[in-house]
């Protein structure tokens, strides 16, 4: 999925927010904060708009990665979560910050400060489906198996993974959460914080699902035999540089 202009929409909420801005009320723009595959605790955000079944190839090392097919998921396979209403947690991730008047370097970097610590993530109405074995799948799947011997002979370093779970969502989005929404108090001024990301995971939750979640595989070989089994060793730890480039 396109990520959205590092400014361009900043620039288009900042003049629609200061409209009557005088004084000491500052109008902000967070840009920049890197929502693609955010490793939430839901899931990574869903920016490579994934499917249940697709195979994903990383390469760690030259942060690259690209899904190279698809394995047939059956309605037996799945497992359906109850809905949940709502989650917020955290968003740690830097951001560049854009302001509707000149400030001086020491309030900006209070600001700056602030948005980063009480940043959060919303996630409202959401359920996940899920594989319910992700070994039994894998070891059964014929189609998967010849989709990852293939690409580790031609791509030996790189890392094969199943997409296991996509969380669906009725609404994400960011927020400054301080004693009051969206708005904060440094000194004199009033700071009014817009994120641009919203307009993204407002699309992303309207066209897929919002969130998900990733298996590691490996090649095992035994009596001459090359089979595909699901690599415990790898646990949940997901490189979301690399993931992030399907954005």
């Amino acid at each position: 999925m396109r990520g959205i202009s590092k400014y361009a929409c900043l620039v288009s909420a900042l003049g629609a927010m200061c409209v009557g801005c005088a004084g000491t009320n500052v109008s902000v723009g967070a840009g920049n904060g890197a929502v693609a595959a955010y490793p939430s605790s839901i899931g990574n955000v869903n920016t490579p708009q994934f499917a249940l079944g697709d195979l994903v190839a990383v390469d760690t090392k030259t942060h690259r990665s690209w899904k190279f097919g698809t394995a047939k998921v059956e309605p037996t396979d799945v497992a359906i979560s109850s809905t949940n209403s709502d989650r917020s947690e955290p968003f740690d991730s830097n951001f560049d910050l854009v302001y509707s008047k000149k400030l001086g370097p020491v309030v900006e970097d209070q600001v700056s400060e602030t948005v980063r610590a009480q940043t959060f993530l919303h996630t409202e109405n959401y359920f996940t489906r899920s594989i319910k074995n992700p070994g039994a799948f894998t070891a059964g799947n014929n189609q998967l198996a010849k989709a990852v011997l293939k690409l580790k002979a031609e791509n030996p370093d790189v890392n094969a993974y199943v997409v296991t779970a996509v969380t669906s969502a009725e609404k994400v989005y960011l927020s400054y959460e301080g004693p009051e929404t969206n708005t904060t108090k440094v000194g004199k001024y009033t700071f009014h914080i817009n994120y641009a990301q919203n307009d993204q995971l407002e699309s992303l939750a309207k066209d897929a699902p919002a969130f998900f979640k990733m298996t590691a595989l490996k090649v095992e070989e035994t009596g001459g035999y090359k089979t595909v089994a699901v690599d415990k060793s790898a646990g949940d730890k997901l490189n979301t540089d690399s993931v992030a480039s399907l954005r």
